[in-house]
């Protein structure tokens, strides 16, 4: 046995450590909203009213919108009221400017509002330039009356120096008050007060690791490596912990989670391995000696105090055998586990058994396997759902492996079973309690053929299990950008001048999986680049600087060109779509090149070249497969895209295209009339005119965009309970319902097809992904999934034919086939609990998750499904609001 000794603050998984940023000047910000003077822009937009000192208007220059401000009395209440009037696909924003918070501190902002509209407003600090960097955001709830809120929040670190502000942003029309808001340091009660999240253990655990050993496969919280498909297998043979190990091949795996009892201080985290690879710690990949016969390894590190979890992290090339994980205080590296027994669990086989999905054709049952002593111990089970109902139940254990059945809480139902298992013996536990959440789903009408007409898409790396979880929430497209840019990019496939290096096996896994490819012809290899003249030690550039460095603008058209052939050649009848550049209205993704100094070189006009490219690649690609479909364009909602499409429209790019393709990232409630779905659709039109006969696609966005720079609606960890050392905040009912809202928005604004960003983001449960859909942040299924399959499940192979309001509380979209229909029904936020009823027999009213609707549930503030045997207009014209008699009286 041998030993490394180094220091490791804050092990969070794939993240590098940079030196404590400089003192920052004193932020604090006192804001009376009442004390108010005249303030009136108009621009593009408008803005007619009052504001606090220092206070602007920062939306009139670039938005349509249009708002007022003035101070008003009601009661006991001196306020300001913001009455937005107007909106376009953007929002109205107000800012002040305020010191730069250190990345190290921790802040107090306390607020007293009132929002009256239907949608959630936002404050947060960001940059005041371009890129405009978020350091801290959080949601100001709906609410009708009054609430003091309070944020404690440590601004997000490592964002370069610059000016920031904190704004104010406003989502929908109608009224939001606010009185006060203030903006202090936080003092050690409010520090203490942010630290109480953390659930620190026993100090008297010998192994913080609730799984040290891993007899059935990866264990809740374990996760393997996004990039390709886990090769693994459990051994024959018992590893140095007595049970099976698990061993893996070339890719990446995730310990679980963990936390210490007692931070500041040396601990050991220690592993036994066989065969070769590296382990992350101390930020950077040590490796591991090739080791024939098992070795034991003890890392020393010391805890930060203020880390939420940390991780380890290994990978290989060739073949590696792990076992008896332990982590503890001090310096010891021997094996101890947490407990004398420990319950291993994991689904039995099934299609989708790798995504922890089962269909509803399978038995509701998942395996267990008992180590260590677990003789005269029963286990003690607690099922759960996403509804919050519970049911426990006790099996006894005949052998060390067996099956729980939980069918008797499960039924016939659609969602996500969490199922706690402990082993108790004599009253007493006498292992940690493990959990493993069961996605249950019915199979999908496509789950084993393609479904070329599918509007339902998403982003997503060519691994397997992944690949099955995405096919079973009903998705039948993937887009190849960023997830996949590197199996079809010409910097990847052509690096040298005529050295092809082609990814079939990618390829070829999304179509056996059935999904459908929108190809990305983009990027370009330095020799075929302005760029490609300067010599670049990519050591030295950060991980964005590098990924930058292939969207420099080829040189040459033609050799542009001369790859869409390769490629379109290649795939002829595995590939029936591509598109031309990814965002190639923004600098950083189009570009010319770079000067002396290694400063980035702009086009003066990016859609003049930009076109040059899209020509090229749609003549190309027609002489080489006549059938293939172009998307072009690549636009984005508001004025930036509304000036690319003009630009573009007047250069004649319509010709060469037979898609429009626009990004659009959204995180406010849809589903109504005027929404920003259906307000950026209109921008579309009126401003690319004749084209708009082509298909559209959004090919990138979502509806409940989250950066890692907010944490208010969650941090991916769907229900997990026991699997992450913090309490869980996920709010997944809304995550779940924002990102189906779009989707129907979406599709009843005109869009054919619609690809989330993404279900590539995620790296472990102790790091929050950037803007993830569907997934968790370990790559299982998120309840996000389970309610996207029953929406899927409910519109595919039906197009949209009309919407219809109810007394402006709901509003009804239809779709329908010609033979059956579905109403989609979205109630607004601030309706007061009003449900549609159908007179028609045989009508049935299904919930988000995709089950019968359970009256009253949800409040009727979340939408819900009518489906029938019938007509469009016989079905709409069947349904009437009904509500609780409390509800009428409230209309």
């Amino acid at each position: 046995m041998w030993k490394i000794r180094f220091l490791v603050i804050g092990l969070l998984c794939g993240i590098s450590f940079s030196s404590v940023a400089a003192e920052a000047a004193p932020l604090a910000l006192d804001v009376d909203f009442t004390r108010v003077k005249k303030n009136t822009v108009v621009a593009k937009g408008r803005f007619d009213g009052v504001l606090p000192e220092n206070w602007r208007p920062d939306y009139p220059g670039w938005t349509g919108c249009e708002a007022t401000g003035r101070v008003i009395n009601e009661g006991m209440e001196h306020f300001l009221r913001f009455e937005v009037t107007k909106m376009d696909s953007q929002r109205v924003q107000f800012a002040c400017p305020v010191p730069r918070p250190a990345d190290r501190k921790y802040y107090k902002l306390s607020l007293q509002y009132r929002n009256l509209q239907d949608n959630k407003a936002e404050i947060l600090i960001r940059e005041t330039a371009a890129p405009y960097r978020t350091l801290w955001s959080a949601p100001l709830e709906i609410t009708p009356e009054w609430k003091k809120a309070e944020f404690i929040f440590r601004p997000q670190a490592g964002v370069p120096a610059g000016e920031v502000g904190l704004f104010l942003y406003l989502n929908a029309v109608g009224a939001f008050d606010i009185v006060s808001l203030k903006l202090t340091e936080a003092g050690p009660e409010e520090l203490a007060k942010s630290a109480s999240g953390i659930r620190r253990p026993s100090p008297e655990l010998k192994n913080f690791f609730r799984n040290s050993r891993l007899p059935a496969g990866l264990q809740s919280g374990w996760n393997f490596g996004r990039e390709k498909t886990p090769q693994w297998r459990i051994s024959a043979e018992p590893g140095p912990s007595g049970s099976p190990c698990l061993v893996f091949r070339d890719g990446a795996l995730l310990t679980e989670p963990f936390q210490v009892a007692e931070p500041g201080k040396v601990h050991t985290f220690s592993f036994s391995y066989r065969g070769e690879g590296e382990v992350y710690a101390g930020g950077r990949w040590r490796k591991l000696p090739a080791a024939e016969e098992w070795k034991r390894l003890g890392i020393e590190f010391i805890p930060e105090a203020e880390a939420k979890a940390f991780q380890f992290r290994f990978r290989t090339r060739n073949t590696l055998a792990v076992d008896a994980f332990r982590v503890a205080a001090g310096n010891d590296s021997a094996y101890l586990p947490q407990a004398p027994c420990e319950v291993a669990l994991a689904l039995p086989p099934g299609e989708a058994a790798a995504s922890r999905i089962q269909f509803l054709t399978e038995v509701p049952r998942i395996d267990y396997r008992l180590s260590g002593s677990w003789e005269g111990a029963v286990l003690a089970v607690t099922a759960a759902d996403l509804y919050g109902r519970k049911q426990s139940f006790q099996v006894t254990p005949r052998n060390a492996h067996g099956s729980i059945d939980f069918g008797m809480f499960a039924g016939g139902a659609s969602g996500q079973f969490r199922i706690e298992v402990a082993a108790v013996r004599d009253g007493k536990p006498i292992s940690p309690v493990n959990e493993l959440v069961v996605t249950r789903l019915p199979r999908p009408r496509y789950w084993d053929r393609d479904a070329p007409d599918s509007p339902f898409g998403i982003h997503v790396l060519a691994n397997d299990p992944v690949l099955k979880s995405i096919k079973a929430a009903g998705v039948n497209h993937v887009r190849l950008h960023d997830a996949g840019t590197e199996y079809i990019g010409w910097a990847f496939l052509e690096p040298s001048r005529g050295e092809w290096r082609f990814r079939d096996d990618a390829i070829g896994l999304y179509r056996r999986n059935h999904l459908k490819i929108l190809g990305g012809l983009s990027t370009a290899p330095a020799w075929a680049t302005e760029a490609g003249k300067r010599e670049w030690d990519k050591k030295k550039l950060s991980w964005l600087e590098r990924y930058r460095l292939n969207y420099a603008a080829p040189l040459r058209p033609e050799e542009f060109a001369a790859y869409v052939t390769a490629v379109v050649r290649r795939y002829r009848g595995e590939i029936d779509e591509y598109m031309v550049w990814n965002e190639p209205w923004a600098s950083g993704f189009f570009y010319k090149g770079f000067d002396e100094n290694g400063s980035r070189i702009s086009f003066p006009d990016n859609a003049p070249p930009y076109f040059t490219l899209q020509k090229a690649a749609f003549e190309a690609a027609r002489a080489v497969a006549p059938e293939v479909r172009i998307a072009g364009y690549n636009t984005v909602a508001g004025v930036i895209g509304e000036r690319w499409n003009r630009a573009l429209a007047k250069l004649g790019a319509g010709r060469y295209c037979d898609i429009v393709d626009f990004h659009l990232y959204n995180d406010r409630y849809t589903g109504y009339p005027g929404d920003i779905p259906e307000r950026a659709i209109r921008e579309l039109r009126d401003t690319i005119g004749s084209v708009f006969r082509h298909r559209i696609y959004m090919s990138e966005g979502q509806g409940a965009s989250k950066s890692a720079a907010n944490e208010a609606l969650g941090e991916y960890i769907g229900i997990y309970r026991h699997t992450v050392p913090w309490p869980n905040r996920d709010d997944n009912l809304e995550l779940s319902e924002l990102q189906v809202r779009y989707i129907v928005s979406l599709l009843a604004a005109g869009v054919d097809r619609v690809f989330l960003y993404s279900a590539h983001t995620y790296e472990g449960l102790a790091r929050q992904p950037n803007f993830l859909a569907l997934l968790q942040a370990d790559g299982y299924p998120s309840p996000q999934l389970v309610a996207h399959a029953a929406m899927a499940r409910l519109l595919e192979d039906k197009k949209f034919t009309a919407r219809r309001g109810f007394g402006d509380q709901v509003y009804a979209y239809c779709f329908s086939d010609g033979r059956t229909s579905t109403v989609v029904a979205i109630p607004r936020k601030t309706a007061s609990g009003w449900l549609l009823r159908s007179r028609l027999p045989g009508v049935a009213r299904t919930d988000l998750w995709g089950n019968p609707y359970a009256a009253g549930a949800t409040s009727g503030r979340v939408l819900y499904y009518l489906t029938g045997d019938f007509p469009v207009e016989e079905l709409l014209d069947s349904l009437s609001l009904d509500g609780r008699p409390e509800a009428a009286k409230n209309r």
